[in-house]
């Protein structure tokens, strides 16, 4: 919501555009907003509880607002991690800065 706010537009657009793409994470999705990477694992569960296990990796859990999961591999985790606590090139001083203000407005 906050991301909404500030940019005016979607927070997983923002997400793709700047940190998934330029780092390169090209196995890392937005469940039930992108299509999930051939390289995610994929999820089984006796759903129905009927002894059938079913593939459950497209049910979607969360609201659909932001508590959806976000779908990496190691490898594009090495890269955030990476990024965000040893290059430092993802929080720029703008973003740490932000106050909370921000996500009221609008």
């Amino acid at each position: 919501m906050c991301i909404k706010a500030a940019t005016g537009q979607l927070h997983e657009k923002q997400l793709r555009e700047k940190i998934h793409n330029p780092l390169g994470m090209n196995d890392t999705c937005y469940q039930g907003r992108e299509t999930l990477s051939g390289c995610c694992a994929q999820g089984y569960f006796d759903l129905h509880n009927n002894g059938t296990v079913v593939n459950v990796s497209d049910l979607i859990t969360g609201s659909g607002i932001v508590n959806d999961g976000i779908y990496a591999n190691a490898f594009d985790l090495h890269y955030f991690i990476k990024a965000l606590l040893v290059d430092k090139t993802i929080l720029t001083p703008t973003i740490a800065g932000c106050n909370a203000a921000i996500c009221t407005r609008g």
